[in-house]
């Protein structure tokens, strides 16, 4: 993300902290109720991919190997990953993996 598309959601109060590698966006299940989003990392997504590729879909190794996310954050990423794999057959290794 950008360093000005990250001070305008500040500006907005859309992100709750910055520590220079995770942000938090602040998401809306209700219009009166915040609850914060993490944003995964370049190094956490590294993580995830080496440890689908090496693991497929055993989300708990794969959540060992990532070590900041859980997992049911590592199967919701995955799932989420495939989709959009699917939709763009961008990397059909990983593809195959996920699959």
């Amino acid at each position: 993300m950008k360093l000005e598309a990250i001070e305008e959601l500040k500006e907005k109060g859309e992100i709750d902290s910055d520590d220079g590698n995770k942000l938090v966006r602040l998401g809306h299940a209700y219009p009166s109720e915040r609850q914060p989003i993490e944003i995964w990392s370049i190094l956490q997504k590294k993580a995830f991919r080496d440890a689908v590729m090496k693991f497929g879909r055993d989300w708990k190794k794969i959540s060992e190997v990532v070590q900041t996310k859980d997992a049911k954050q590592c199967r919701s990423r995955g799932e989420n990953l495939l989709r959009q794999l699917k939709k763009k057959n961008f990397d059909p290794e990983l593809l195959e993996k996920l699959s």
